[in-house]
């Protein structure tokens, strides 16, 4: 991926307006960095403009806002999320990396999850390993998809992935989240729908005496039901559910439900219509 910097690629005695135009119709994204009153400045403001305008000629994103220190947000960012970098570096250049691969494959404009079953079943006493397991129906709402990007935050590994129907085409780890490109197998147009399964292992990663599992959601999602399944005789001893938004977690309503599935303990929560781009979060203490 190339950047375009207009303080690198002016040179002395081109034109501002027209190089700066060029670089903008040429980018796929404008990032916008909030930082004091550097939105409120004229050449910023007008940047700001034209990347508008060209986020409603290609009637997708194509601003990408980025809150560095407590500034002032322009009215026409308040409804966008944006990257946080106040709190962690990482976490801000977790959000922006993750917002610009949803974008280019249009995953959650173009599909929607009729049902999404998760499981992560603990294997090991001393949660040293862990598979987990994902279905999908899914559905195509506009246009053709033909991919999916899988996105993992862990301790520890995540590794041995598999997909069906479809291949793994990528499998790269960007500020401590670990991204997996996948085929679908075939194109799927609107209106048609396909099931998928998704699998991986993780390694090390729910050793400690108090750990979670998160699963965020890149696309529109009709319910999702969440399992963790725990080792015979170590069943949790607290837990909790939350949903996450930014840094935030925020308690929710639905109930999660201690039980067993089949003959290991296991927590299960069903959340019908989950937020988009929301992580729903079960926590627990061994």
């Amino acid at each position: 991926m190339q950047v375009w910097i207009d303080e690198a690629e002016v040179k002395v005695g081109d034109s501002l307006l027209q190089t700066i135009e060029s670089g903008l119709e040429r980018s796929d994204y404008v990032v916008v960095i909030l930082a004091g009153s550097a939105a409120t400045r004229p050449w910023v403001s007008r940047e700001l403009s034209a990347a508008f305008h060209l986020e409603i000629a290609r009637k997708r994103n194509v601003i990408l806002p980025v809150l560095l220190k407590n500034a002032r947000v322009p009215l026409f960012l308040r409804g966008k999320k944006y990257a946080d970098f106040r709190v962690s570096y990482d976490l801000g250049i977790s959000e922006l990396v993750d917002a610009i691969i949803r974008s280019r494959h249009g995953v959650h404009e173009r599909m929607e999850n009729l049902k999404c079953s998760v499981l992560l079943d603990i294997l090991r006493r001393d949660g040293s390993l862990a598979r987990y397991s994902k279905f999908q129906r899914i559905r195509c709402i506009s246009g053709s998809i033909d991919a999916y990007v899988e996105a993992f935050t862990a301790d520890g590994t995540v590794t041995d992935f598999s997909v069906a129907p479809g291949h793994i085409e990528r499998i790269w780890k960007q500020s401590g989240v670990t991204y997996v490109d996948t085929s679908l197998g075939r194109v799927i147009h609107r209106a048609a729908a396909m099931n998928r399964r998704f699998t991986c292992l993780y390694k090390t990663s729910f050793c400690g005496v108090r750990e979670y599992f998160e699963e965020k959601q890149h696309s529109p999602t009709k319910n999702l039901d969440m399992v963790v399944r725990f080792p015979k005789g170590r069943p949790p001893k607290k837990w909790s559910v939350g949903e996450r938004k930014g840094t935030d977690l925020i308690p929710i309503r639905e109930p999660l439900i201690f039980g067993s599935c089949p003959a290991k303990p296991c927590l299960r929560i069903a959340i019908p219509t989950p937020r988009l781009f929301s992580g729903y979060v079960i926590q627990w203490e061994w």
